[in-house]
């Protein structure tokens, strides 16, 4: 499975938020897209998605141009940006919302339907939550149920947007360890949009910078999620430092 997008370019009216933008991320990889508010982060996923339409360019799935939007969505799953959970719903009510392919607007869930839930819920070490309430859970755990919701439709490709939003260090940090644990054991396309620079390069094999500028760099992280080019991206102050330790970068403000 390879997805790519070749020479993307959107506008709205008048006005360029994307472009040309190139990659390309295969079976079992994990991308992270960083950049600034307003640098269109979440403008590229709804594209990728084929909610927006490139003005230019396109998204192609092993070297194929995607005509039919339909077909991308058969094998692709997304996690939006969290959002309070409005209704009562269980933890296997929420999982079970993604077998929806599967299962059809008007038709009940069947044995394989729970079991899909229960193979899920293994994956993601919370098979003791199966019958919390959402409004019950952490942060961290109702952001696992919703990739767990993406996952139970068995999908080759997965797309979160900041999944770590809103979260404390440690569940960033395990939120981040599961989606790499999803492309190593799982041989899913993992692509993240984030704001997090340390887990890009803790856990992804590829990223894209994007500038507000419309420039973007694309390439492995180790050699382009940089000290000097996050201060350039972000505007960051001058005093930030970097220090490596046993082949691994840690990058931080000096105090």
């Amino acid at each position: 499975m390879i997805l790519s997008i070749r020479n993307g370019c959107f506008s709205h009216g008048n006005t360029k938020i994307l472009e040309d933008i190139n990659l390309e991320v295969k079976t079992g990889e994990l991308l992270t897209i960083l950049g600034p508010n307003g640098a269109g982060k979440t403008t590229l996923l709804k594209c990728l998605l084929g909610f927006y339409k490139w003005t230019k360019g396109a998204t192609y799935l092993n070297l194929k141009e995607i005509s039919n939007i339909k077909y991308l969505w058969k094998t692709i799953s997304y996690v939006p940006q969290a959002k309070e959970i409005p209704f009562n719903y269980t933890v296997e009510d929420m999982i079970l919302i993604g077998r929806n392919p599967h299962i059809g607007y008007f038709g009940k869930p069947k044995k394989s339907d729970y079991l899909a839930v229960e193979r899920v819920l293994d994956l993601l070490d919370i098979s003791s939550k199966r019958y919390s309430f959402m409004y019950q859970l952490s942060g961290g755990q109702k952001q696992i149920v919703l990739i767990a919701r993406a996952l139970v439709s068995d999908p080759q490709i997965i797309i979160l947007d900041e999944p770590e939003l809103n979260l404390d260090l440690a569940n960033q940090d395990k939120i981040f360890s599961t989606i790499r644990r999803l492309a190593d054991e799982e041989n899913i396309v993992c692509i993240v949009n984030t704001h997090l620079p340390f887990n890009a390069i803790k856990y992804s094999d590829n990223s894209l910078l994007l500038k507000k500028d419309l420039t973007s760099i694309y390439g492995k992280t180790k050699d382009i999620v940089t000290l000097n080019k996050l201060v350039d991206i972000y505007g960051l102050p001058k005093d930030y430092y970097n220090i490596g330790y046993n082949y691994r970068s840690l990058i931080m403000p000096a105090t």
